[in-house]
């Protein structure tokens, strides 16, 4: 397989998909904490995509009805957000988003408030 060398519109097209996806990921891991609900997180994720005029990969690909993958604890991806999926104190939950503009996806762990210490640590470990 060759390396492919980006040219600088490319590379400018990773960085402001790279910006959304990080404005949006830094949204919803504000609204992490106990008694949200994952579909809190993908209504907060959709309108903050929509604010920014962005376009998510995830909806409608193979039927998928979200704009974000959230999986909590031993859920390892492709969570799909749900109104009966209450946060506890102590949850890690990830979540995953991507875009249409350019083939970036992010993952954040991020752990519910009042966390037990091993989870905090878990989630700073795989930043």
């Amino acid at each position: 397989m060759a390396i492919v060398c980006k040219s600088t519109a490319e590379i400018e097209r990773m960085r402001s998909s790279g910006r959304i996806v990080r404005e949006v990921l830094d949204h919803v891991r504000a609204l992490v904490t106990p008694g949200a609900t994952t579909m809190d997180l993908e209504r907060a994720a959709e309108k903050k995509i929509k604010d920014l005029g962005a376009k998510p990969a995830f909806k409608g690909y193979y039927d998928y009805p979200c704009v974000l993958c959230t999986s909590v604890n031993e859920e390892i991806v492709h969570g799909i957000p749900s109104e009966k999926r209450v946060l506890k104190a102590g949850d890690i939950v990830s979540s995953t988003a991507a875009w249409f503009s350019m083939d970036i996806t992010a993952m954040r762990p991020s752990p519910c408030r009042s966390t037990i210490r091993s989870n905090r640590k878990f989630a700073s470990c795989s930043r």
